[in-house]
């Protein structure tokens, strides 16, 4: 089995306290090897959704423009800066490259099952260049403060 995480950041109530836990648990979880892959997105408040109504009740929206609901940005307002969103997405991707899980996958590929391998090769470039375009797309195209 390999374990994914799918990891949303940027609902209108999250704090810094909540962000930094968030943080912590998911480097956690990937540096124990409880997790394989992860993927981080940011919340968007999709029409009709009951966290889209809760936002447009809270008067929490910053747009109405549906170009803008792609998760490629918050478009919602949060009690700490955005930056600090995405500067802990960019912390979380950059969890793939620390040499503590890239040991950790190599010891996993030690351990002999050809699943590994075949995860390592099907999974592993794909995963490298996802994480590169995540980092842009999610950090640098939409720096907001």
């Amino acid at each position: 089995m390999h374990p994914h995480l799918t990891i949303m950041v940027g609902y209108y109530w999250q704090t810094q306290e909540m962000l930094d836990l968030t943080v912590k648990t998911v480097r956690d979880m990937m540096f124990r090897g409880l997790a394989r892959t992860l993927q981080v997105t940011i919340c968007t408040p999709l029409d009709y959704t009951p966290y889209h109504v809760e936002c447009v009740q809270k008067g929490v929206m910053l747009t109405d423009d549906y170009n803008d609901f792609d998760m490629s940005k918050l478009i919602v307002r949060t009690p700490i800066p955005h930056a600090r969103y995405y500067e802990a997405i960019r912390r979380m991707y950059h969890i793939a490259v620390h040499p503590h899980f890239v040991l950790r996958q190599i010891g996993f590929l030690f351990s002999g099952r050809k699943r590994d391998w075949q995860f390592l090769f099907t999974y592993g470039w794909r995963a490298l260049r996802r994480v590169r375009n995540h980092i842009f797309n999610l950090t640098q195209a939409h720096r907001q403060g």
